[in-house]
């Protein structure tokens, strides 16, 4: 399942935000992902893969975050400004719930990728069975 979340990715250890202001953020990152992703995980369901997405979020799986920005992140803040997406893939009540934990033990393989392009900005977010 392949998905894109529209938005512009800051990197949120170069900001010098108050505590609520990085709240604000990383809640609107997380919402617009479980949004996005949770949006495409009930069209399937509709279409009778019900029993198949009950199985699918025990299983480990491979995520892929291709982040569409202006310019180039370092490695350690494209991961911190991915953080809130990686977050709304979870079963938080308001989170897409297509895994069980993002801890190191599900066994999920998470990858970060960046492209330059000015002119649409957002997030690609690939997730695949292991």
């Amino acid at each position: 399942m392949t998905v894109f979340v529209p938005g512009r990715l800051v990197n949120p250890l170069n900001q010098r935000w108050h505590w609520a202001e990085r709240a604000r953020w990383a809640r609107r990152w997380r919402q617009d992902t479980a949004l996005c992703v949770g949006s495409q995980r009930h069209v399937l369901i509709g279409h009778g893969y019900r029993t198949f997405f009950a199985d699918f979020i025990q299983h480990p799986k491979a995520i892929t975050f291709v982040a569409h920005v202006a310019r180039r992140f370092d490695p350690d803040g494209l991961s911190a400004a991915l953080k809130p997406c990686l977050d709304g893939l979870g079963q938080g009540r308001a989170d897409a719930k297509m895994i069980a934990s993002d801890g190191p033990d599900a066994g999920h393989t998470v990858s970060y990728e960046q492209v330059l392009d000015r002119r649409i900005q957002g997030v690609e977010i690939t997730i695949a069975l292991l």
